[in-house]
């Protein structure tokens, strides 16, 4: 019997790496065979996807570019959400100065690692992040026995070291593993 793995995406991480090795480019990717692919290199069955990110931003007097954009991204996540096992997690995006950053996409997945790790619905979890804020959960999950699959970028200056050490296994995220995953348009 194969055993199941839960694959965590945290998209924003996730579309800078693309960027990086597209050369500031962002190629649209299946997401649904990113995740089986995930699973292929693991040896693990698909229990359930979870994709964390936000919508982008959206003012009071939206400009017609942001309500395109914010159009956009509800169809895309929307798209997701219709996919077979796939759950997507909205955080917000707000603005501090001349900044957008998101907000509570981290609380978002550390709460699915936990309620993964302790409601025993897995024993494999794979995700792709870099952030160093995980690594409490990690240490959770892992002394719970739960097994942790780092997919993460091949820039060494885009993951954190201690993520990287707490995890079980590490898989880079490069051309040749995202070559099969690009939809041409």
């Amino acid at each position: 019997m194969v055993e199941e793995a839960a694959v965590l995406i945290d998209n924003g991480y996730f579309k800078e790496v693309i960027k990086e090795i597209f050369n500031n480019k962002l190629p649209k990717i299946d997401y649904l065979k990113l995740s089986e692919e995930i699973c292929r290199k693991i040896d693990k069955k698909r229990y359930r996807t979870y994709l964390y990110d936000s919508l982008p931003w959206k003012g009071p007097n939206p400009t017609k570019d942001e309500s395109e954009r914010y159009s956009r991204a509800q169809k895309f996540f929307t798209s997701l959400s219709s996919l077979p096992s796939f759950e997507v997690r909205l955080g917000k995006l707000v603005r501090r100065n001349n900044e957008f950053i998101q907000k509570g996409v981290d609380i978002l997945l550390v709460i699915d690692i936990v309620k993964l790790t302790l409601k025993d619905r897995v024993r494999h979890i794979a995700i792709i992040t870099g952030d160093a804020d995980y690594v409490p959960a990690f240490k959770l999950a892992r002394d719970e026995g739960v097994k942790i699959y780092l997919f993460h970028s091949p820039n060494k200056k885009q993951y954190s070291d201690e993520l990287y050490l707490n995890s079980d296994e590490r898989y880079p995220i490069n051309m040749e593993f995202l070559k099969n995953l690009i939809i041409e348009e």
